[in-house]
């Protein structure tokens, strides 16, 4: 994940699975997923990608994505 994001850090499913990762059993990806998608909304590029991207996205996923960008 993090050399996709280093190769192409716009890829929109690179970015999608991103934050999918957000809500995956394993904590150590969760805490990868979170940190890189907190680096990645200080554009305002991205964090308008991943507003327009929640009503796309399952329940679980929005709630950790509004978290993030809340913050």
């Amino acid at each position: 994940m993090t050399n996709l994001l280093y190769l192409n850090p716009n890829d929109q499913n690179i970015l999608r699975n991103l934050v999918n990762a957000t809500t995956h059993h394993k904590w150590q990806f969760t805490l990868f997923a979170r940190n890189q998608i907190r680096e990645l909304i200080k554009t305002e590029r991205h964090k308008k990608f991943f507003q327009e991207m929640l009503p796309t996205l399952s329940s679980a996923e929005q709630n950790q994505l509004n978290r993030l960008l809340e913050n």
